[in-house]
């Protein structure tokens, strides 16, 4: 946690974002609070990095968060008010990525600009503890949206991972 800084907030609540990033895409030594607005990040294709990375606390209240990434050293959100899933499931680059909600609605989508592992997403249109889909390419991936971390199906160890790193519920 060297540099870490409970003063660092990033913040987003509102606008449209889009971040293409060669290391970590939303990357805060301290906390990332997400509100409203648009948030789209493509991480790197592999490595020590993600699109999501945080040292305290990461809370989505609002707004459209679509991220992707490698799966490595992919991160969830701690918590907030609107569901959210980090998702494994890849993709290539120019490949479409959308999130449907329970009634199979599009929530969120874009186009992935490389290659990913794992997707983090979040939208008004997720309801707590619903079963939805990631369509990556025509390929849906089943998952459960929630407001929460929670561990992996296939969790290593009798613990699990921790909340950081949990996949909500993906199958």
């Amino acid at each position: 946690m060297a540099g870490a800084n409970e003063d660092c907030l990033i913040e987003v609540s509102g606008g449209r974002i889009v971040l293409d990033a060669g290391g970590d895409a939303v990357d805060s030594n301290g906390s990332i609070r997400i509100t409203g607005g648009e948030l789209y990040a493509i991480g790197p294709a592999s490595g020590a990095d993600a699109a999501l990375d945080y040292e305290f606390e990461a809370t989505v209240e609002g707004g459209i968060v679509l991220m992707v990434g490698p799966a490595g050293m992919a991160e969830t959100f701690t918590g907030g008010t609107q569901p959210f899933a980090l998702v494994q499931a890849s993709g290539a680059a120019g490949d479409l990525v959308e999130v449907l909600a329970a009634d199979g609605t599009v929530a969120a989508s874009f186009t992935a600009e490389r290659a990913f592992q794992a997707v983090n997403a979040s939208a008004p249109g997720l309801a707590d503890g619903s079963a939805c889909q990631l369509v990556v390419a025509g390929t849906a991936t089943s998952f459960t949206a929630s407001t929460t971390p929670s561990a992996s199906r296939s969790a290593p160890g009798p613990a699990g991972p921790s909340p950081r790193t949990a996949q909500n519920s993906a199958s």
